[in-house]
């Protein structure tokens, strides 16, 4: 399982009291689809909540680039751009000039996507033939 962790703030639903959510965007094994888990414990009334499988909360992608570290997809250099361009619009769902700037960005290493977001589109590029790697490329903003 490739997965990118994050905590964030929140409110509890039973007291109101502030604590911290901790979250992480998931790719299991095997998996064509990213989750997202998140727990909740309330410092105040010890209310625990827990999400799984739903959608992550608005900022929580920024946030997870910004404190987690940056990830990106490498491809080999003899990559045939139609192959990973079909690839990139049905994982992305963009459109034809968009993609081209996405593989632009990817070829010059200047693609920043999550750790999970990364693994998923290399095993897709995989998938295809292609040869793919996810890399973390830093940590922290």
């Amino acid at each position: 399982m490739v997965q990118a962790e994050v905590r964030y703030p929140g409110t509890c639903p039973e007291c109101g009291a502030t604590g911290e959510w901790s979250g992480a965007q998931i790719l299991p094994d095997g998996a064509q689809q990213l989750g997202w888990d998140a727990e909740f414990t309330c410092p105040t009334c010890g209310t625990g909540l827990a999400a799984c499988g739903g959608q992550p909360p608005e900022g929580a992608r920024e946030l997870l680039l910004a404190t987690g570290g940056a990830a990106t997809l490498l491809l080999a250099p003899d990559t045939k751009p139609p192959a990973a361009m079909r690839v990139l619009r049905a994982s992305l769902g963009l459109d034809l000039t968009s993609v081209r700037h996405v593989l632009e960005q990817i070829q010059h290493g200047e693609y920043v996507c999550t750790l999970p977001e990364a693994e998923l589109l290399a095993r897709r590029m995989r998938e295809a033939g292609l040869e793919a790697v996810a890399q973390q490329v830093g940590h922290g903003a």
